[in-house]
């Protein structure tokens, strides 16, 4: 009995000791404690309040992932003639695409012409939660369906012993100890994304491409064994988006972003190829039914890219984005006025 107390009073302490980490350190601004710099960027919070000052107000939006971040909203401007922003956050979910519009719309009060969406097979994903930022009681969470955001406290309790935000604590601290505290992304006004780390580094010569694309590769693996279906309430936040685009007087175009052909190749194994048929099987679908243009770019060389200028296997430096522009928009035949 007595090695029972013990033991149940050490793991308590452990427990204690993590949750008091995770509080103080607060790698991702989940808490309200900012003793430490946050040094896990969440770009959600600032697209917003970049989207609420921009001047003049935004006709044309660009959603999707932080794969599409670094599409310069200029070029869409210059083929249609549209103030665009670009709104991609990270590991956004056919949910985000909802959302954004919708507060844009409601709270922002913008009147969007143009709405480019930027889709990435795992949007679909039936196993992983919404984004923390949207289960928290923002105005951005509102716009939910599910009452996920009522329980925000329990999951922010939750939250302070979960292995991913220990490991997120943990790196923040090595980085303050070592002096690494600079930001490595950087937003325009505009919400166009510079990746600060990569930049510098393809400047230098040393920017790793293999080793990257490896890294994907391994942390899509393990996203992928739990992809095991398309989620049916992200189909239809999909469906609704594309219904809520038109019912505002938006047109809406859609897009499947690139992937090295070296990443689908080894995520096989791990169900990639069927999930991305399920994908486009349903995009297509929703698309002729709503009359949304889709253009399938899964594949860089179906629209003239070359597979060099990936960076890890789905990101790139930019040079895919005026190709597809090009394919998507036309000045002469597309231009939205």
């Amino acid at each position: 009995m007595k090695f029972v107390r013990t033991f149940s009073l050490a793991v308590l302490l452990a427990l204690g000791v993590i949750a008091s980490m995770n509080y103080v350190v607060n790698p991702d601004g989940t808490y309200r404690t900012h003793m430490l710099p946050e040094l896990v960027w969440n770009p959600r919070p600032q697209k917003l309040a970049l989207l609420q000052a921009a001047t003049p107000a935004p006709e044309a939006l660009i959603l999707g992932s932080s794969r599409i971040m670094n599409l310069a909203p200029g070029d869409i401007r210059a083929a249609t003639g549209l103030v665009t922003f670009n709104l991609g956050v990270d590991i956004a979910k056919t949910e985000d695409f909802y959302c954004l519009v919708r507060y844009a719309v409601e709270h922002l009060h913008l009147r969007p012409k143009l709405i480019v969406i930027a889709v990435d097979i795992e949007a679909f994903h039936n196993h992983e939660p919404p984004h923390y930022y949207l289960r928290q009681p923002d105005l951005l969470g509102t716009f939910l369906w599910s009452p996920a955001n009522r329980f925000w406290r329990w999951s922010q309790f939750t939250k302070l012993l979960d292995h991913v935000e220990s490991g997120l604590s943990l790196e923040s601290l090595y980085k303050i100890g070592t002096h690494q505290t600079a930001h490595v992304e950087r937003l325009d006004p505009d919400g166009l994304t510079h990746f600060l780390e990569w930049d510098e580094a393809s400047r230098a010569a040393s920017l790793d491409r293999g080793a990257l694309t490896r890294d994907t590769i391994v942390r899509l693996a393990l996203r992928y064994d739990t992809y095991t279906a398309l989620s049916v309430d992200r189909l239809a936040y999909f469906r609704a988006t594309l219904e809520y685009a038109h019912d505002v007087g938006a047109r809406a175009i859609v897009f499947l972003t690139p992937t090295q052909s070296t990443v689908e190749q080894q995520l096989q194994l791990h169900g990639y190829d069927v999930r991305k048929r399920e994908v486009l099987r349903a995009l297509q679908n929703m698309c002729q039914e709503s009359h949304t243009p889709l253009f399938d770019f899964s594949v860089v060389h179906t629209f003239g890219g070359d597979e060099s200028h990936f960076i890890d296997g789905i990101h790139h430096d930019g040079s895919f984005n005026a190709l597809m522009i090009g394919r998507m928009l036309t000045a002469r035949a597309d231009a939205v006025q």
